[in-house]
C-alpha cells in the first residue's frame, strides 16, 4: 500500500470550515483545493449534534458544488474552545496507570461539574527538558461526543479518518517540515484566533509550554500578545533561548499581524508551507484563494502528517 494516499483535511473553525485537499501525482504532491464556506451561526463546544451535523453537511456541499472532492481519507482539526489544554507537574517515578489517575484527578478538580469519561485525554511529558526546571505533563482533553458527530458527518459522505486534532499542533507541523528546520531549535508557535492568542513554546518538536490569552476586541490584540511572551519570564523560561517565532492565523488579517511585528518590534515569521508543494491549476487559477492561501496552513499540515 502506498505511503501516503489522496488526503482531505478539514479546519472546523468557530465560524467557518475550511477545506485542503492534497494528491500524490506521479511522485509528487498537488495541492488539488483549498476552500472554505462560512456558517450562518458561530459554533460553541456545547453545540447539538443536529446543529453541527446541519452547518457542516451545508458547508461542505458548498464547496463541493466548487469542486468535488477525490479523497477517501480525510482529518479534522477542532478550535481550541473544544479542547481543554492544562499543564501539571508530576513525578517522573509514577507508572503509567498512575499516571492516568493523576491526569483523571488533576480533571475533575480544574472542571468538577464534567466526567472525565466523557473525554479523550492525551498527554506529553515534558522530562529532562532543557527549557523547564521540572517535569510536566500537558494534556489535552475532547469530548467524546463531538469525535462522534465527526465520524458520522465523516461516514455519511465515505470518509475515512486519519486524525483529529487541535488546530495549533497541526500548524506546528509545518514548522518542522520547512526546508530550514533545526530540530535541535526551541521556537515559539503564536495561533492567533478571533478571540484569543494561543502561545506555545517548542523544544525541538514538543510543545512544552501552553497557555492563551484571551482579548475582547482588536484594540486588544497588542496587549494580548505582550502578554504572552511576558509570560516565558514568569515560567522562568529563558527568552535567550529561544531561536525563533512563528506566527499563524485562520481568521486575523495580515494587517494585524504586521501591526503585532511593528508596535512589539518582534520578528515574527508567516511561513509559507504552499511554496514547497506543487498547486493544481484549479488552486492557481482562484485569486481567492491565492490571497487567503495562508490561512490554510492548519489544515495541509494535517493532510501531510504521515504517523
Amino acid at each position: 500500500m502506498a505511503l501516503f494516499q489522496n488526503h482531505v483535511g478539514f479546519n472546523l473553525t468557530k465560524s467557518k470550515l475550511q477545506l485542503v485537499e492534497v494528491n500524490f501525482n506521479d511522485m509528487n504532491f498537488v495541492l488539488e483545493n483549498a476552500d472554505e464556506e462560512f456558517f450562518p451561526d458561530f459554533i460553541e463546544p456545547e453545540v447539538k449534534e443536529t446543529k453541527l451535523i446541519s452547518v457542516l453537511r451545508a458547508a461542505f456541499n458548498s464547496i463541493q458544488l466548487n469542486k468535488p472532492i477525490n479523497s477517501k481519507f480525510s482529518s479534522f482539526l477542532l478550535p481550541y474552545d473544544f479542547f481543554k489544554i492544562v499543564s501539571i507537574p508530576f513525578d517522573n517515578t509514577l507508572l503509567d496507570k498512575d499516571l492516568t489517575e493523576l491526569i483523571k484527578w488533576e480533571f475533575s478538580v480544574l472542571y468538577p461539574h464534567l466526567n472525565s469519561n466523557d473525554y479523550i485525554i492525551r498527554h506529553a511529558k515534558i522530562e529532562d527538558s532543557t527549557i523547564l526546571k521540572n517535569n510536566n505533563i500537558i494534556f489535552y482533553a475532547l469530548e467524546k461526543r463531538i469525535i462522534r458527530i465527526i465520524d458520522k458527518f465523516a461516514k455519511s459522505n465515505n470518509l475515512k479518518i486519519k486524525f483529529i486534532d487541535n488546530v495549533h499542533l497541526a500548524a506546528n507541523l509545518t514548522i518542522f517540515s520547512a526546508k530550514d528546520y533545526n530540530k535541535n531549535q526551541n521556537s515559539i508557535s503564536i495561533y492567533l484566533t478571533e478571540e484569543a492568542v494561543h502561545f506555545m513554546v517548542l523544544e525541538g518538536t514538543n510543545p512544552v509550554f501552553a497557555k492563551s490569552f484571551p482579548y475582547q476586541n482588536i484594540q486588544e490584540i497588542i496587549g494580548a500578545v505582550k502578554n504572552a511572551f511576558g509570560s516565558l519570564k514568569q515560567a522562568n523560561i529563558d527568552s535567550n533561548v529561544i531561536h525563533k517565532a512563528y506566527i499563524f492565523t485562520d481568521s486575523v488579517t495580515e494587517n494585524i499581524i504586521d501591526q503585532i511585528r511593528t508596535k512589539l518590534n518582534l520578528d515574527l515569521i508567516r511561513l509559507s508551507p504552499f511554496d514547497n508543494i506543487t498547486q493544481s491549476e484549479n488552486v492557481k487559477n482562484n485569486q481567492l484563494l491565492q490571497r487567503k492561501l495562508l490561512t490554510f496552513t492548519s489544515p495541509l499540515g494535517i493532510v501531510l502528517r504521515l504517523e
